[in-house]
């Protein structure tokens, strides 16, 4: 279930997390945050799922849980964004027309990470740029100088090699 509906009516969907219904365009730091999380009811509602029979085929699988290790990026693995340059998020996130916005209006300079501001390639130059509600930069994408986005933050970068994005 949504937050805000069923059983989980106690969270509200206007706090933009995960299982929220629709997402705001409220630039709202704690609520730009929470897109990042699940609420309090969505764990509620996958911990009861997981105690329940009906997830006896998750628990099943015990043997194969035991072979995949947990996704993490401190085992040494890329981020997304140190595989695919702004130019390429632009590109799955609109399609292929679809570019690095360079007008300076649409450039959040306290926060580059916060949206992914892209430009259709096959309109005019003074054309408008496009962004989604709560379409962050992918975490790793290169902000700065030893600076990198990680949940829509640029932060310090402190691992070494952060040239190797693909160009594609």
């Amino acid at each position: 279930f949504h937050d805000g509906s069923g059983e989980s009516g106690d969270c509200s969907g206007n706090l933009n997390y995960m299982m929220a219904p629709t997402v705001s365009g409220s630039d709202d730091y704690e609520k730009f945050q929470n897109s990042f999380k699940l609420s309090i009811c969505s764990r509620k509602q996958i911990e009861a799922f997981l105690l329940n029979e009906t997830s006896l085929c998750v628990r099943r699988h015990r043997a194969r849980e035991r072979r995949l290790r947990r996704t993490s990026y401190s085992d040494g693995r890329k981020k997304p964004g140190e595989l695919f340059l702004q130019q390429h998020q632009c590109k799955i996130a609109f399609g292929p027309q679809y570019g690095v916005c360079k007008q300076h209006e649409y450039q959040m300079k306290n926060n580059p990470c916060k949206r992914l501001w892209c430009k259709n390639r096959s309109t005019k130059r003074t054309a408008s740029c496009e962004t989604k509600n709560y379409l962050p930069l992918f975490d790793g994408t290169k902000c700065g100088v030893r600076k990198w986005c990680i949940a829509g933050n640029c932060v310090i970068n402190n691992k070494e090699d952060n040239s190797s994005a693909v160009l594609m």
